[in-house]
């Protein structure tokens, strides 16, 4: 592929969650956001979603289960109580020093970390994800292609490629009725078909 070429796809092994974010193509979660309206669309590219506990423990739960070697480097615990037992809230002097002092990575709270090793256990237990994680894969590849319908260039991160093109979601609720629910309201559908077709662009095959 020539500096010039911007039709072809990449694929980007190892590429940090927060340099794919500022990589200028289009993602799925731009087009969710136009489906709601354009003036949203145009407001979330100069003004990008806040980091909150949510996604900090969606993303926490996804390195648990795909990348388990690299929690140490990317995210520092704090502790739920000092060691005088008492409580220790996410605010004063001790908090923003151990906030400081872990630069460079995210800090989630002990309960945080419990949930997403709680969760890894249950995946990697499961009868259908456990042998897919069992596989040789690649976990959270990102890869850039061209939509040629649109001409519209799109940037797709795959959580886990292997013999299947897998995607984890976490939920608050994860009845059938609910998570139905989530799926729609969340465009997980419009999501996953787009990793299909970059998948398929970059020689995955069919999935």
């Amino acid at each position: 592929m020539s500096a010039l070429d911007t039709t072809s796809p990449r694929v980007l092994e190892g590429l940090p969650f927060e340099s794919y974010v500022d990589m200028p193509e289009t993602s799925a979660t731009s087009l969710k956001d136009i489906l709601v309206s354009p003036l949203l669309y145009h407001y979330r590219q100069s003004a990008p979603r806040p980091d909150t506990d949510t996604l900090r423990q969606g993303r926490l739960c996804h390195a648990a289960v795909y990348e388990p070697d690299t929690l140490p480097l990317r995210y520092s615990v704090w502790p739920s109580h000092g060691a005088d037992g008492k409580k220790q809230n996410r605010v004063g002097q001790k908090w923003e020093a151990f906030v400081t002092a872990n630069t460079g990575r995210t800090v989630v709270t002990e309960e945080q970390y419990r949930t997403a090793v709680r969760l890894r256990d249950a995946v990697h237990r499961h009868p259908v994800a456990g042998k897919l994680l069992a596989e040789i894969g690649r976990a959270e590849l990102s890869i850039t292609w061209m939509h040629e319908r649109t001409g519209i260039r799109i940037k797709s991160r795959f959580d886990w490629l292997c013999s299947a093109l897998t995607d984890l979601k976490t939920a608050r609720d994860v009845s059938r009725q609910a998570f139905e629910g989530a799926c729609i309201r969340y465009g997980y559908a419009l999501q996953f078909a787009l990793y299909h077709d970059g998948a398929v662009k970059i020689g995955a095959g069919p999935l």
